[in-house]
């Protein structure tokens, strides 16, 4: 900080002089962005591509401040523009990509390919690397993204979320000693890391660690009150909450965060235009309650309704998993007389005994983990 405001006043003194240097505004952009200085900065950019139209990185990086401001269309059509200008331009085709994935996620077959356009651009792109990874992990192409990530990590050793994301997969598929390995690597690069912090301490749960476990609640707690305060979405998750000792106040603050951002995401998926057909997602409207719901037995309702009331479960742990065990008998206590039951699985058969069981029990399977959110979406409401 205490060189990039020293810089940001030269740049200024020398556009004094001479307003139609269009690298010292580009200049001065970036020096204001790494101040924090958002709006300074899409103001400098704006400038440089005034005196410059064809200045792909002030177009790059204007892309990337629109995007710290919540302008995601105008951030996408930046960096389209900025790989018109330069289609070898390997940082835009990744931040390209980072967009789309977090804001269109229904498109990560596009993320994933300029993710891989950057890789070939510049085969040490490290954060390209680390970005595809997380990509492959939301897709549930676990082996994939330990591959990425594990080079990510070999070319720029000190990336700390990086570890943490590679720790958070190697947990996820039961390599839990590799995943201690790298979220301590991670609190090591970065010190107060909440989502290493929050997924080692959950970690340290999950396998019956009880070393340093006050110590340990004690760090967890006071980082789910900073992000609170900060307005930032927790790294604790409302499910693992409940193993805490953590008040129920607070359970209901972290479930509330998750939900806006839920919202977040699902308004992003109405209002931000498709890259490929400029088509948009119609708008969920809930149907209005009728008044004499709840007033009859259920039976005597389905049949007013014409039919039973339907019900259906959407989960990832339709396989060897805890949740399994415990569900996999639940579905054969339901009334198929009144009630219809669907199971929408989020995740390919492992072929095991709780998979069948379930499959053999559901009176309708379908196994959707080879759909997008959009589509699942749409034939769960259909």
């Amino acid at each position: 900080w205490r060189q990039h405001a020293p810089a940001a006043q030269a740049y200024r003194r020398a556009l004094e002089l001479d307003p139609n240097l269009d690298e010292a505004w580009h200049r001065l952009g970036l020096t204001l962005r790494d101040l924090g200085d958002t709006d300074g900065a899409i103001g400098a950019f704006r400038s440089a591509l005034r005196l410059r139209p064809n200045h792909q990185h002030a177009c790059n990086h204007l892309g990337n401040a629109l995007r710290e401001r919540g302008a995601g269309i105008e951030a996408l059509l930046c960096f389209e523009q900025a790989i018109q200008m330069h289609p070898s331009l390997a940082t835009a085709h990744s931040n390209l990509a980072s967009l789309v994935k977090e804001q269109q996620p229904h498109l990560l077959h596009i993320a994933v390919r300029h993710y891989f356009e950057a890789i070939r651009l510049d085969p040490y792109f490290a954060d390209a690397y680390s970005n595809l990874g997380s990509a492959y992990r939301e897709a549930g192409l676990f082996d994939e993204a330990i591959r990425m990530y594990l080079a990510a990590v070999s070319l720029k050793p000190d990336m700390a979320d990086t570890h943490a994301h590679l720790a958070s997969t190697f947990k996820d598929t039961g390599r839990i000693v590799e995943a201690v390995t790298h979220y301590r690597k991670s609190l090591h690069l970065k010190p107060g890391s909440p989502d290493a912090l929050c997924n080692l301490v959950h970690t340290y749960i999950f396998t019956a660690d009880w070393r340093e476990y006050e110590l340990n609640m004690k760090l967890l707690e006071q980082c789910l009150d900073t992000q609170l305060a900060q307005g930032a979405l927790p790294a604790v998750q409302p499910f693992h909450a409940f193993v805490y000792p953590i008040h129920l106040g607070k359970v209901k603050q972290l479930a509330c965060a998750y939900a806006k951002r839920a919202e977040q995401v699902a308004q992003a998926l109405i209002t931000h235009k498709k890259p490929t057909d400029g088509t948009l997602l119609p708008p969920y409207a809930h149907p209005d309650r009728d008044p004499t719901l709840g007033t009859q037995p259920v039976a005597e309702e389905a049949r007013a309704g014409g039919g039973r009331l339907k019900i259906g479960y959407v989960s990832s742990d339709c396989v060897n998993h805890p949740l399994a065990h415990l569900m996999q008998s639940v579905f054969t206590f339901h009334d198929r007389s009144r009630f219809e039951v669907h199971i929408y699985s989020l995740r390919p058969s492992d072929d095991s005994v709780h998979r069948k069981q379930i499959e053999k029990d559901a009176e309708y399977f379908h196994e959707v983990s080879h759909l997008d959110f959009v589509t699942i979406a749409s034939r769960i409401a259909s």
